[in-house]
Formats: structure tokens, C-alpha cells, sequence
């Protein structure tokens, strides 16, 4: 796998950070605190609800310096429901987002999460981190036209702010899960920047920080574990050209590693005010037809691919229960050990049949649709189909390949193909 952005990306992630710089100073990029997903900076109870995220953007907000701001915290529903694995997003065309930053409410600024998002902490921290960087480039007239190179520079501006790991993380995870019959692995994928776009933009402000090893390590430990990966590399290789990455960020000289302290930041937070709260509904894909209502996940406009699977595993599990079943019924009538051929042959047999039951299916975990030949989008989840991976390795390398032609595709006026 691909560990840092290619020198073009590169170029262009310092370019729009010291832009970036220039137009809200140094100091934030600085001497802001690299927020952590720990209880030292995030010290209010946790629970998955309105009361819950409201703490956590309060305090995102107060990592932002936005201490003037008083939020609206809601929530919604997605039409379906429907949830996926993108990053909240403030472009309301978006469906399955986990947070939304809605602009301004009687002079508040109104963020939302959805109701069926994971309610784990440092997740919704990740999410929500970028939403509190949408509300930061609004309240300083940053944003764009563009939508999609706003989203980008969303990302970044968590790099800016100091909530770089959150985002980081929440860029691609992986799990892996035991049931009784086999091995599940779980992808998420949130962001729009590259988990590589991330981790180097990471590395950049730890570089231009003049960060010591130790305290390098000690950020680095709380990023997921391919992260992590990507990160020591990137940071290895910025070290070695440090002098050239300040200037590239158009900085007047390094920091000199310290922080702002976090109790000139964490503030005591005003009461929770929950009659204020209500849930918003967002509209659905109907104008597509009835199917496409209960979706899981709309990946519209997003890279998914065939991944090779077969009925092994189901049917190996078949054979095992007959077997199982032959072997009882033989040795009630007093030949126990007879039946062990029998078992043997019904399980090799139930997973050889199943081997040669072959498909492909979405390789969106939340999707998993089993794809027709020839199909070039998901019939489920509308994701364009750029080819064939088996492997969380293949799927990253060729979706970030996708993206870069994307980008290129903009800049010349060319389309690539979106299916394969």
C-alpha cells in the first residue's frame, strides 16, 4: 500500500496548509493542542444523544477558539433510514452522513448528527470535528465555491485546528470479528481526504512544530494502526527536508513545540438546554423509484468494487450438520464410529460445492449487494464500479487512483470512466 500522497498531492497539501496559514496566522497550526480521543480532552460524560454530542461540539468548538459561538445540536433521520461510511458533510445532497454543519440559526450555529450513526465516542469526535471546521471557515469567510475542494479543505482545517488524529482515524478503519462459523472483517471509510492526505498533513505540522521523538510517539500512539504506519513514514521522510517544508507552509521559522494549555481552552460548559432540541427529517431518493428507498448506504458518485466471494463457508457449515446428523442416526443404531466417512465427505463435499458457487458483491460492507455481470453501478447503494479487489489493500489503492483522475478529470474538462 501506497504510505505517503504522491509528490503532486504532496505539493499540493502544503500549498493550500500555508494558504491556509496565511489567511488565519500561524499561531493555531502552532501552538494549538493536537487534540487526543482521550478523557484529558474531551472530560464530559459520553453517551450517544442529544445531551452527549452537544457536550463534544462544545468543546470542538472550544479547540476551534469559537468560544463566542453557542450551538444548536439536533438530529435526524435519514428517508429509509439509510447510514454509510462518509464523513458528515454540510452538502445536503449527501444522504448517509453521520453530522451536519447547517449554517446559522437566529445568530447560533446549528449542527446535527444521525440518529442511526455508531455511537461510538471517538467516532462521532472524528465526525463531528470536521463539522466544527465547516462552522470555523463559514464564521471566517473561507469557504469556496467549489464543493468538492471545500470538503478537502474542510479536512485540512482540522489539520489546522489541531483535531488532525480525530479525522485521521475515522478515515479508514478496520475491524475484524469472530462469530461462530467465521471471520468477519469491517471497513469504514469517512473523509475526503485520503487516509495518506491525512496522516501527511499530520506529519507537516508535527515536522514544522519541531516535535521531539518522544513527543512525536506519543501523539502517533493514538492513530489507528495503519495510520499510524502511514504517519511514521511520512514523518520520517519530512524530517529529513524540515527546512523545506517550513517554507513551503510559509512559516517564519518553527515552532518551538509547546502548546496552548488545555486549561486556558476547556472552559466550563453552560447547561444543557434540552427542551431546545429537535429531530429534523431529511428528504429521501424517492424521485428513483421504490427500491431505492430502503437503500442501506448511498454511495452515489463514490468508487465501489466487485468483491469475489462464494457460498463455502455456508455450504461447509451445511455439510457439517449432516454429517453431524448422519453420524447420531448410526450410532443409535450401534455402528458410532461408521459414520466418520460419511461426516468427513459430507463437509469436504459442502465445501467444494460451495467453493464453485461463486459472485460478486459490493465491497461496501454496509451494502454487500450481490452484483449482476456486466453492472457498472451498485444496484443498491448507486456506487460506480471501478473494478475487481478482494483485498482492503487493493480497494484503497485503486479507489485513491480513482479519485486523483477525478480530480485531474476536473481540471481539464475530461471524464474518466466511472465503471469497469
Amino acid at each position: 500500500m501506497q504510505a505517503v500522497p504522491t509528490p503532486e498531492e504532496q505539493n499540493w497539501l502544503l500549498e493550500r496548509l500555508a494558504e491556509l496559514i496565511e489567511a488565519r496566522g500561524e499561531d493555531s497550526f502552532l501552538r494549538n493542542p493536537i487534540v487526543q480521543p482521550t478523557p484529558e480532552f474531551f472530560p464530559d460524560k459520553w453517551e450517544f444523544s442529544h445531551f452527549g454530542l452537544d457536550r463534544v461540539v462544545r468543546r470542538l468548538l472550544q479547540y476551534a477558539g469559537l468560544t463566542d459561538i453557542d450551538p444548536i445540536v439536533e438530529s435526524y433521520v435519514e428517508a429509509g433510514p439509510t447510514f454509510g461510511t462518509t464523513l458528515g458533510s454540510s452538502r445536503n445532497h449527501h444522504q448517509g452522513t453521520a453530522g451536519l454543519f447547517m449554517g446559522s440559526r437566529d445568530g447560533r450555529y446549528l449542527f446535527a448528527f444521525n440518529e442511526d450513526a455508531l455511537s461510538d465516542a471517538e467516532y462521532m469526535a472524528g465526525v463531528m470535528a470536521h463539522e466544527v471546521a465547516h462552522a470555523y471557515r463559514a464564521h471566517h469567510g473561507l469557504v469556496v465555491d467549489d464543493t468538492d475542494e471545500e470538503e478537502l479543505l474542510t479536512d485540512l482545517t482540522t489539520i489546522y485546528l489541531g483535531t488532525g488524529i480525530l479525522t485521521a482515524n475515522v478515515s479508514f478503519t478496520q475491524r475484524t470479528e469472530r462469530d461462530l462459523t467465521s471471520w468477519t472483517r469491517t471497513e469504514r471509510r469517512a473523509g475526503y481526504l485520503t487516509p495518506q492526505g491525512f496522516v501527511f498533513a499530520l506529519a507537516a505540522q508535527l515536522v514544522a512544530r519541531d516535535l521531539d521523538q518522544k513527543d512525536q510517539r506519543r501523539l502517533l500512539k493514538h492513530l489507528e494502526r495503519d495510520q499510524r504506519s502511514m504517519a511514521d513514514i511520512a514523518a520520517a521522510e519530512l524530517w529529513e527536508r524540515q527546512e523545506t517544508v517550513i517554507r513551503s507552509l510559509r512559516l517564519e521559522r518553527a515552532g518551538d513545540g509547546t502548546e496552548r494549555p488545555l486549561t486556558d481552552i476547556l472552559l466550563p460548559l453552560p447547561d444543557y438546554g434540552a427542551p431546545a432540541v429537535t429531530v429534523l427529517s431529511r428528504p429521501g431518493p424517492d424521485a428513483r423509484g421504490e427500491g431505492d428507498r430502503h437503500r442501506l448506504v448511498d454511495n452515489e458518485g463514490q468508487p465501489v468494487f466487485r468483491t469475489p466471494s462464494s457460498h463455502a463457508s455456508m455450504y461447509t457449515v451445511l455439510g457439517t450438520l449432516l454429517g453431524l446428523g448422519l453420524l447420531m442416526l448410526l450410532s443409535a443404531l450401534g455402528h458410532p464410529f461408521a459414520g466418520w466417512p460419511g461426516v468427513i465427505a459430507l463437509i469436504a463435499g459442502g465445501a467444494l460445492f460451495g467453493a464453485r458457487r461463486r459472485y460478486d458483491k459490493c465491497s461496501d460492507p454496509e451494502c454487500s449487494m450481490l452484483l449482476p455481470p456486466g453492472a457498472v453501478l451498485c444496484p443498491r447503494c448507486r456506487g460506480s464500479i471501478i473494478g475487481t479487489a478482494a483485498t482492503s489493500t487493493e480497494r484503497m489503492e485503486a479507489a485513491e487512483a480513482w479519485r486523483r483522475a477525478r480530480r485531474a478529470s476536473r481540471r481539464t474538462g475530461e471524464h474518466p470512466a466511472d465503471g469497469a
